[in-house]
């Protein structure tokens, strides 16, 4: 009796209870369409973050855009990556496009550090997911190719159109909920947060916004709603998510938040990418009330009358037609039994599997969020750190942070936090003056001193917050300028050989407390001249002030 009660705890540890709630998950089976639709907005916000790497890849790759090229080119990588991401998109060879695609995302958003933003996590995260989803099953073309081959080898019934439950779960979670739950762990300690101003002061930041939303801005009791709105959500999502009722709220706050990023500023394929993963938040039912009939009536069943679709698959069932019929009662039967059978070893083994990634990923999670400001906070008023135990786990999850964010995504995420906006009080931007004598503002920064079309996503990032940074460098500043003007010359076919640039700066302030108009005064602000830059020769030099000083 005593040795059954000591064992009793072990048997009740938290694997064993973290595989109890996912087999009971698992075993639920739902419609697979949102998840397809998942696969698809997902694959197509993908696709556009490449292409748009792939346009400015000199100015991102090259030591000088388009005069000293990269060691390697990387224009037929990207082409490559292209083609994976369109046959993810269109559900064809997706397991094989899913692997090649996370092999991609590896090279360029893991290893190649100048090409980092906040999204570039939640792709690698959700690329890895892609590997082990059934992100196949509906609205592809895989799912075509099953259909005819199980015609042509007699089989009555199509393939199933339902997948685990946890396949809507995972992604939300990994991808959506860890995120806002470690970006909470920075702004609970983040006078700004703390005061509502989360949300008002990025807004009011001319370089950081893409559009001008005064009209939000000058009501104080909104946006400080906003901001501790923003602040509660992101902090009880992980918590909130498991339970049915609360979903639907949490979708409308959740969708409304990155609609407003996707208004307000430059991060499109952020506020998409985010969004996306939304979708599996969506009740099963509306996606049956939308197609209203079954797929196979529609686009799959329209491919399937093809003849020469038809018969290229078919030449491919390798002779599938001459087996056995069997009936559509039989197979259900059959897929039933393998499936539900707690017995199976194979299954037994497939859902030991998932728990034991389940809780890596959130262990992983865990050590990286230990090293949040809240927690730091937290161990040093404990005394944890002066532990050996707290040293130990110290040093162990600082060794687990590169491994984590390179190849599942996880991160910290300290965004838009007190020290990213401290310390800018000036904007630059480049002019030309073209052959008809009309001055004109790069597409770096507007003459509004807002972001211009190049900046956007990564680029924003690179100019706003490398180049520019907090205390002007004036020789970081010089090659910021150089490379842009480099690649924008190229782009415009303006002769390198001889051609000059105007520099202007913009001195903003710095806000603590709300103020009306706010922004709309640092827009107004004057540019001052700063000096010029020449390109003679394809060779760059800059006349430039003491921007700081200015």
């Amino acid at each position: 009796m005593i040795t059954d009660q000591l064992q009793r705890p072990v048997a009740e540890g938290i694997f064993a209870k973290a595989y109890r709630k996912i087999r009971k998950v698992y075993d639920k089976q739902i419609d697979g369409t949102g998840l397809a639709l998942f696969r698809i907005v997902f694959s197509a916000v993908l696709l556009g973050e490449v292409a748009n790497l792939f346009y400015f890849r000199e100015l991102i790759f090259d030591a000088i855009p388009f005069i000293e090229p990269s060691e390697m080119s990387f224009a037929g990588p990207l082409v490559l990556w292209m083609g994976a991401i369109v046959l993810l998109l269109l559900g064809w060879f997706t397991r094989a496009a899913a692997i090649a695609n996370y092999v991609f995302v590896l090279l360029f958003f893991s290893s190649v550090r100048t090409y980092v933003y906040m999204m570039t996590p939640v792709y690698v995260s959700i690329s890895f997911l892609f590997l082990f989803l059934p992100i196949g099953q509906c609205l592809s073309l895989d799912r075509v190719w099953r259909t005819v081959r199980a015609s042509s080898a007699g089989t009555l019934s199509p393939p199933p159109r339902t997948v685990s439950q946890l396949a809507y779960y995972v992604p939300v979670i990994v991808g959506i909920a860890f995120v806002y739950f470690d970006s909470t762990l920075y702004k609970l300690t983040a006078p700004l947060w703390l005061k509502g101003l989360g949300m008002w002061k990025p807004m009011s930041s001319p370089f950081e916004m893409g559009s001008n939303g005064t009209f939000i801005l000058n009501q104080e009791g909104l946006v400080k709603f906003l901001g501790y709105l923003t602040l509660v959500f992101e902090f009880f999502f992980l918590f909130l998510f498991p339970f049915r009722k609360f979903r639907a709220g949490l979708m409308v706050i959740g969708v409304g938040l990155h609609v407003g990023v996707l208004l307000f500023f430059n991060l499109p394929f952020f506020a998409l990418g985010f969004g996306s993963i939304y979708l599996l938040m969506v009740p099963v039912s509306y996606w049956r009330r939308w197609f209203k009939a079954r797929p196979d009536r529609g686009l799959a069943a329209w491919l399937l009358l093809r003849p020469q679709l038809r018969r290229l698959i078919e030449a491919r069932s390798c002779g599938l037609s001459n087996s056995t019929p069997r009936a559509a009662g039989d197979q259900a039967a059959t897929i039933q039994h393998e499936n539900a059978s707690a017995d199976n070893p194979l299954r037994k083994l497939k859902l030991a599997g998932l728990t034991a990634g389940l809780v890596a990923l959130t262990l992983m999670q865990g050590a990286v969020s230990y090293n949040s400001t809240l927690a730091q906070l937290l161990r040093e008023k404990s005394g944890l750190d002066h532990t050996l135990v707290g040293q130990g786990l110290a040093r162990l999850t600082l060794a687990s942070t590169v491994p984590s964010r390179k190849f599942f995504g996880i991160t910290n995420h300290p965004i838009a936090l007190d020290e990213h906006f401290a310390g800018y009080t000036r904007i630059v931007a480049v002019t030309y003056v073209g052959a008809d004598g009309v001055e004109r503002f790069l597409p770096i920064i507007r003459a509004d001193g807002q972001p211009g079309a190049y900046l956007y996503g990564v680029l924003w990032l690179k100019w706003t917050y490398d180049i520019i940074t907090k205390k002007i460098d004036q020789a970081r500043l010089e090659k910021g300028i150089r490379n842009f003007t480099a690649f924008w010359a190229t782009k415009n076919h303006v002769d390198l050989n001889h051609c000059q640039f105007r520099v202007k700066v913009k001195k903003i302030r710095e806000a603590t407390e709300w103020e009306p108009g706010f922004l709309e005064k640092q827009r107004a602000a004057p540019w001052i001249e700063a000096g010029v830059v020449r390109w003679e020769n394809q060779q760059f030099t800059a006349q430039l002030a003491d921007i700081p000083t200015l």
